[in-house]
């Protein structure tokens, strides 16, 4: 069934009510589904919003605050393309430098490959679609190597 409102399934609604709405004080979920408002936590729950909102007085003064949350890893892929770097076999007490595009996104000290998985570690970072350079350097060992890559959206 087609989301309601623009609501996509990957992102949820916790409407917030204060003591004077008639639904009663709480912490809400909005279910498109149904549609169903559930509370899951009863009472007014405000003062850990207001430390979330940097002690915004509006937010503490506000009958009803609607929180609209996305889970970054649902929702990134939508918009960027993941770029995953796994570092394999062949490291040993090794420093290890990746740059992407010339911007260092991984430096680490004493990378080593643990032998049972074959595995010494991973970088996964979201990067904007089209042509990158991937750069990853040995420095004490004094190797690099660069790879070029085309990085797109995924096809839905």
């Amino acid at each position: 069934m087609p989301p309601k409102e623009g609501l996509r399934p990957d992102q949820e609604r916790a409407p917030r009510l204060s003591p004077k709405q008639p639904a009663g004080a709480g912490v809400y979920h909005f279910d498109p589904r149904g549609p169903a408002l559930t509370c899951f936590r009863e009472g007014d729950r405000r003062a850990h919003l207001v430390r979330a909102a940097a002690s915004e007085p509006a937010v503490a003064r506000a009958p009803l605050v609607l929180v609209l949350t996305g889970l970054p890893w649902r929702t990134a892929w939508k918009y960027t393309s993941l770029l995953h770097v796994a570092l394999q076999d062949g490291f040993q007490a090794d420093a290890v430098i990746i740059r992407v595009n010339g911007e260092e996104v991984f430096n680490r000290q004493d990378v080593s490959t643990k032998t049972q998985v074959g595995s010494a570690g991973a970088v996964e970072l979201m990067t904007e679609e089209g042509s990158a350079s991937v750069e990853v350097v040995l420095p004490l060992k004094q190797l690099s190597m660069t790879i070029p890559v085309q990085l797109s959206t995924p096809v839905m």
